[in-house]
């Protein structure tokens, strides 16, 4: 949970009370009926929704607004609240966050009045939240996702493509004869092609080689009390692998 008490000693918690004055709790809404009964979804064209988690973090987490959690299948939680008079719910979905209306009042633009001061929120949530995350960074209270596959596969794709390149060393053929120009082409296409997946498989092994030094890391006596994650993280792959396999020179 934040630490409201740490935020509220920095200097932006009085711009995001500034803006929170206009939004405020809706308990009627705050059951399973309430998700089903929404009018419509706001979408305001040239606005951009925001993060789904950055929308629960300041609303559920920082401004302490009651939400519902995981209320149907696919529906991660749901948030309802008023602007301005107007009832609104936002809902993080399978394919996103959606911002439902369930005001008849409600039009354009209260929608995108809203929809800004939101961002605005958020923007300053955001600001707020940063020394808290980098401290709990330093600390090394955080979750590093596996992406064991996605960065082996990414090196396999262009080792493949590089290896085609070069074994295809079919070059065209005109009325049965082999050009120079023909040739000559052929052969600078195939280099250039070669050298451009040649050099992307190798940014993807080294990508690869890093991210397993870092999930190796708390297999490997990792004491996060004598060594800063982010130190590690922002090593290059030999200071990673050197601190992975205990190697004092390579």
């Amino acid at each position: 949970m934040v630490d409201i008490g740490k935020l509220k000693g920095n200097k932006k918690w009085g711009a995001l009370e500034q803006l929170a004055k206009y939004f405020e709790e809706n308990e009627d809404l705050l059951n399973l009926d309430g998700w089903f009964n929404a009018k419509r979804q706001v979408n305001i064209n040239g606005i951009e929704k925001p993060f789904p988690y950055m929308v629960f973090i300041t609303f559920g987490s920082i401004l302490k607004f009651d939400y519902l959690v995981e209320p149907f299948e696919k529906v991660a939680w749901f948030l309802p609240f008023k602007y301005k008079g107007c009832s609104f719910a936002f809902s993080h979905e399978k394919f996103g966050l959606k911002i439902l209306s369930y005001d008849d009042k409600s039009n354009h633009e209260i929608e995108r009045d809203m929809l800004i001061q939101v961002i605005k929120m958020i923007k300053i949530a955001d600001e707020l939240l940063e020394p808290i995350a980098t401290e709990q960074v330093e600390k090394g209270n955080i979750t590093i996702e596996n992406q064991f596959h996605k960065f082996n596969e990414r090196y396999l794709f262009f080792r493949k493509k590089a290896n085609e390149v070069f074994q295809n060393d079919n070059v065209p053929v005109i009325n049965g004869e082999i050009g120079l120009a023909s040739f000559l082409n052929n052969r600078s296409q195939r280099t250039k092609e070669g050298f451009y997946y040649g050099q992307a498989m190798l940014d993807a092994y080294f990508s690869f080689l890093e991210h397993l030094c870092v999930l190796l890391l708390p297999m490997n006596g990792y004491d996060r009390n004598v060594i800063a994650i982010s130190n590690f993280m922002t090593a290059n792959w030999i200071g990673k692998y050197k601190q992975i396999f205990n190697i004092d020179d390579l």
